[in-house]
């Protein structure tokens, strides 16, 4: 079962570092930033911390619910919760991802 969580873990942040990428629009031949961090490798860093977070420990995530943006290193959570929990541990996880500035949640309790 270990495996198959670490291979499921594995498959999902290769996953979203693809998505993440093309979203942001950003191009290294054609941007220079001042930033450590480009604004994709952010999201993917807070999505895979809320996979990791929700396979690999009790703590309530609400992973597939919670969409990440990153503008300028500012992390926007949006989408749903089941209860505050989850809300603040997304913000807490968001705010623990190094490049992070700053972040701003916008969700929604079911």
């Amino acid at each position: 079962m270990k495996n198959l969580k670490s291979a499921l873990s594995f498959i999902l942040i290769l996953l979203m570092t693809g998505c993440a990428s093309q979203h942001s629009g950003y191009s290294a031949a054609n941007q220079k930033s001042n930033q450590p961090f480009t604004d994709s490798e952010i999201t993917a860093k807070v999505k895979s911390s809320f996979i990791s977070q929700k396979l690999f420990t009790k703590k309530d995530v609400a992973a597939m619910t919670i969409h990440v943006e990153t503008t300028n290193g500012v992390v926007y959570l949006t989408g749903t919760a089941e209860n505050q929990a989850e809300a603040r541990n997304a913000v807490r996880i968001a705010r623990s991802v190094q490049g992070v500035v700053d972040v701003e949640p916008r969700i929604s309790i079911r």
